[in-house]
C-alpha cells in the first residue's frame, strides 16, 4: 500500500494545475483525487491483497520540481534524453525546448547513463532551487538554455484505508483434540469457544459453524519417567511376571519439555492454551499441543487439516 501512494502525489500534482481552471475547483479536486485514490488502492489491493486491518498514511506537505515535458527515460540515445512532448505553457516550453530534442545535461547532471536516470534526473531539476541550466543537442547543434522549473506543492494528506469486510461464512466445520501423542505432539481437549464453555460431554469431534474462533484447550496428563531409585526396585523384583499398573513405564515424548522430578504423570488438571482458529466449511481439524521453539512452554497447533463433508 505505501508503495503505491507515489500514484497519488502525482494525481495531487496534475490537480495542481487544473484545478483553478473549474468553475467548481473544489467539486473538480474531489472527483480528480477520488479516480487517483481508487485507482491506487485497486492497484494495491491486486498486488498486495486487502488490507486485513485499517490504515492510517498521513503525508507531510511537499514539494518538487518539473520540467514540463516528456522524456524518453527508458530508451536513452548514445546523444541525449529525448524530448517527445511539451506541457503547453510549461517550463520546457518557457526555456525553449523543442520536441525532438536531446538532453546531453541538467544542471551538471549527465543525461547519458541510464542507470539511475530518473531518480538523477528528479534530483537534477531540484538541485539549484529549481533554476534550470540545461545542456542539448538540436540536430547537431550544441544548445544550451536556461530558466526556472515548474514548483509543484503537494498538499499535506492523511488516507483512511477501511479494512475489507469479510464475506459471510457458511457451512460448518468439525474441531476435536484428537492429535496423536507421539514426536512430540500431546492430546488436548476443548473448554471454550469464544469465551463460551464447550459441551461437558464432548466426546470425539466438535461441530461448528464456519468463521473465526478463539479456543481455550487444556493439555491432556501425559506420562512421564520413574525417578531412578524407583526404576532400581523395580528392576530388582522378583517373583512377578509383570510390573503393576502403577510401576509401568513410558517415556515421554520426544520434543515435550522435559519433566525434572520425574514424575510418571505431570501434576495438576493438564496446562491452558489459547488459540485462534478459522474454521472452513467442510474441513476437519485435530488439534494438539507442542513445546514452542526456542522457548519454554506449549503452544497449541493444528495438528491434520484435512476435507470432511459437513452438513
Amino acid at each position: 500500500m505505501h508503495t503505491r501512494l507515489r500514484l497519488i502525489s502525482c494525481a495531487l500534482a496534475l490537480i495542481h494545475f487544473g484545478a483553478h481552471a473549474q468553475t467548481d475547483a473544489r467539486g473538480a479536486l474531489e472527483a480528480e483525487l477520488g479516480r487517483a485514490v481508487d485507482n491506487a488502492i485497486a492497484d494495491a489491493v491486486v498486488r498486495a491483497g486487502a488490507p486485513g486491518e485499517p490504515l492510517a498514511i498521513s503525508h507531510p506537505e511537499q514539494q518538487r520540481f518539473e520540467l514540463g515535458a516528456v522524456l524518453d527515460v527508458r530508451s536513452t540515445a548514445p546523444t541525449g534524453l529525448i524530448v517527445l512532448a511539451l506541457t503547453p505553457g510549461g517550463a520546457g516550453e518557457r526555456i525553449g525546448l523543442k520536441v525532438g530534442d536531446q538532453i546531453v545535461e541538467i544542471n551538471g547532471y549527465s543525461m547519458l547513463e541510464a542507470e539511475g536516470l530518473v531518480a538523477r534526473l528528479k534530483e537534477a531539476l531540484g538541485s539549484d532551487d529549481g533554476q534550470l541550466q540545461v545542456k542539448l543537442l538540436r540536430g547537431e547543434q550544441p544548445v544550451s538554455l536556461n530558466g526556472a522549473a515548474d514548483l509543484i506543492r503537494i498538499p499535506a494528506y492523511t488516507l483512511n484505508v477501511a479494512a475489507v469486510a469479510s464475506a459471510e461464512a457458511s457451512g460448518c466445520g468439525f474441531v476435536s483434540g484428537g492429535a496423536k501423542t507421539y514426536g512430540g505432539v500431546a492430546k488436548v481437549d476443548i473448554l471454550e469457544v469464544d469465551g463460551k464453555p464447550a459441551p461437558v460431554d464432548l466426546i470425539g469431534r466438535l461441530t461448528l459453524p464456519a468463521g473465526q474462533y478463539v479456543l481455550t484447550l487444556r493439555t491432556r496428563p501425559r506420562l512421564g519417567m520413574l525417578q531412578e531409585s524407583r526404576m532400581q526396585a523395580i528392576r530388582t523384583r522378583t517373583g512377578e511376571t509383570a510390573m503393576a499398573p502403577q510401576d509401568q513405564v513410558k517415556k515421554p515424548d520426544r520434543g515435550m519439555p522435559p519433566d525434572p522430578e520425574g514424575a510418571r504423570v505431570s501434576g495438576g488438571n493438564g496446562q491452558l492454551l489459547t488459540m485462534e482458529l478459522l474454521v472452513r466449511a467442510d474441513t476437519s481439524y485435530q488439534l494438539g499441543a507442542r513445546a514452542r521453539k526456542g522457548q519454554p512452554g506449549l503452544e497449541a497447533f493444528v495438528y491434520r487439516e484435512s476435507p470432511r463433508s459437513c452438513r
